[in-house]
């Protein structure tokens, strides 16, 4: 009769994890390749105004943004707000100031040389606001950058 029974447990067997990086890597790579960064969103008006002549930007990894507008139709010929990147909107009377704190964001992890600003401004601004802004910009050290300033073509 003892031939037959065994007074030993037994043990459950332990879960190979052997796979378990493989899984992992392969879980990240799907992510990688799925994940579609999100573009920011433009708090403001823009109607862009109309132009004959483009370049296009063929290496987007350089290309920082910049816009300017209005925030709603009722501002239209008081001061406008700029928005760069994701970050919240402010007034034009604050450029100068938060220009040079916001750059280092715009540039981030790309080298300033080559780098492009593309601003985009509303056809309402007013070409004063304009070119205070480039006046801001050659100021604050960034006359290195190229600017573009971002158009819908005309209806010929």
């Amino acid at each position: 009769m003892s031939k037959f029974s065994s007074k030993k447990k037994r043990a459950n067997p332990e879960v190979s994890t052997a796979s378990l990086p493989d899984i992992v890597f392969m879980l990240l790579f799907f992510f990688m390749v799925a994940t579609v960064p999100r573009e920011p969103e433009l708090q403001m008006l823009l109607e862009k105004p109309e132009t004959d002549t483009f370049k296009r930007i063929e290496d987007r990894s350089k290309l920082g943004f910049l816009n300017m507008g209005y925030r709603s139709k009722s501002e239209y010929g008081g001061e406008p707000w700029i928005q760069i990147g994701a970050v919240e909107p402010f007034k034009f009377a604050n450029a100068e100031r938060k220009i040079k704190e916001l750059f280092p964001m715009i540039t981030k992890n790309k080298k300033t040389t080559g780098f492009v600003l593309s601003v985009k401004i509303d056809s309402e601004v007013p070409m004063m606001y304009v070119d205070g802004l480039k006046d801001i910009l050659r100021t604050k050290g960034l006359e290195q950058l190229e600017i573009l300033y971002s158009s819908k073509p005309s209806g010929d």
